[in-house]
């Protein structure tokens, strides 16, 4: 588990700096600690923020049994340009721009990841959204990967977070294979304080690469429930349901996968915040882990 404390500084009207620092418990007294450091500066059309962040060698380990850290033993720097131009003329009212960089080293120096996030949004007066975004991608394990992505992204009402529709479709090339993925996403107001989202994608590797071990064909439907009780208590369900297929010794074999994950949250008192959960397998597309269930709990005071 972790420990940690989150802090926010506002030093004049658009410009922060939030930070964390946070102490992971568990098989590990040593080497696990991490922070990150972010100042950040906000107008009406324009954001922009650099951040640093460490973790130590053992972080992940200790933490990973209640979350899940990517990869720790690193120190790693990130930016976001957000830029947007309102044009009043046309039928189009936004033109936004959209850059993001990450960099990380291991902590012997080591060149272990970059990426570089590059897009252009239109949004008419009508509320639909055009986008197109590409990414290119460095990674260091056993070998060096070059991983590259496009996508394309047409929507409805997407700046509104209560309902939405969507269709995007990426391709590229992962960990020496290529694929292409598509995707529907709606979210839909049933009540005052419940909505429903449903996302359907289909991932499909090129023929040639089908006997990597990540590269498998998929249909994944993900649902998510949010239901708010109160102003101050709310609760979230997320289900999602794979349809895997991979190959072994040349014939097609099915993987059907299924996770839960409940989360409540209550804020008490205006200062402190509770939250509790339950999830089974782990809900990040990508990532299989052994089976088992995991309850949580999370506890913060804000002063």
């Amino acid at each position: 588990g972790s420990t940690g404390l989150d802090a926010r500084l506002m030093l004049i009207k658009g410009l922060k700096v939030d930070g964390q620092f946070a102490f992971s418990y568990g098989e590990y007294k040593d080497e696990n600690l991490a922070f990150f450091i972010r100042p950040s500066f906000r107008t009406d059309t324009f954001y922009m923020h650099f951040g640093y962040k460490q973790l130590d060698e053992h972080f992940g380990e200790n933490v990973n049994p209640v979350g899940f850290i990517q990869d720790d033993d690193r120190r790693e720097i990130d930016a976001v340009l957000v830029k947007s131009f309102m044009t009043g003329k046309g039928s189009i009212q936004e033109i936004r721009y959209e850059s993001a960089y990450d960099m990380f080293w291991g902590k012997d120096s080591t060149l272990r990841s970059w990426q570089v996030d590059q897009g252009v949004y239109l949004e008419t007066n009508n509320n639909f959204t055009i986008g197109v975004s590409h990414s290119e991608e460095f990674k260091l394990y056993e070998k060096e990967f070059r991983n590259r992505q496009s996508r394309i992204l047409l929507g409805f009402n997407l700046n509104e977070d209560r309902q939405y529709v969507g269709l995007s479709v990426t391709f590229g090339k992962n960990y020496d294979a290529t694929f292409d993925l598509m995707q529907i996403f709606k979210k839909l107001k049933i009540s005052r304080g419940f909505w429903v989202q449903y996302d359907l994608s289909r991932l499909k590797w090129g023929r040639e690469f089908r006997l990597l071990p990540h590269a498998r064909d998929a249909w994944i439907h993900a649902l998510r429930f949010t239901l708010n009780f109160s102003d101050t208590v709310s609760s979230g369900i997320y289900y999602q349901f794979h349809n895997l297929e991979r190959f072994e010794e040349g014939r097609a074999v099915r993987d059907f996968r299924s996770n839960i994950q409940i989360i409540v949250t209550a804020r008490l008192l205006k200062r402190i915040l509770i939250q509790g959960g339950y999830r089974d397998y782990q809900t990040e597309f990508g990532f299989i882990r052994p089976e088992g269930d995991l309850a949580f709990l999370k506890i913060s005071y804000l002063f």
